[in-house]
């Protein structure tokens, strides 16, 4: 899980930086998959049901916004007394996952 959400920041980051896309120095998940909707031109258009997809995408934003905490308080990221449970994190790997997935075909 830890390194899903390591693997899709430094993704996001990554991503801007090739197509130029300027950020803040310490930008979260959310702020930066923000600036790619905002100005990545792969992401100008999303086909027939874009605003379906721009909803979608939204979602993905708020479901980015939940992996930090999990992942600080829940994975072996930091020393955690409890960790989820094995179906919970791999529902987590698998969003995150899907996400990468996406954007990857989407913006190569």
């Amino acid at each position: 899980m830890d390194r899903v959400h390591t693997v899709l920041h430094g993704y996001l980051i990554a991503v801007c930086d090739g197509a130029g896309i300027a950020y803040g120095e310490r930008q979260t998940m959310v702020a930066l998959l923000r600036k790619l909707e905002a100005e990545h031109p792969s992401l100008a258009d999303l086909g027939p049901r874009s605003q379906d997809i721009k909803t979608v995408l939204n979602a993905s934003a708020s479901i980015l916004d939940a992996l930090l905490p999990v992942r600080n308080q829940g994975s072996m990221a930091h020393p955690n007394a409890e960790l989820l449970g094995e179906p919970e994190a791999r529902l987590i790997i698998n969003v995150g996952t899907t996400l990468l997935n996406y954007l990857d075909a989407k913006l190569s």
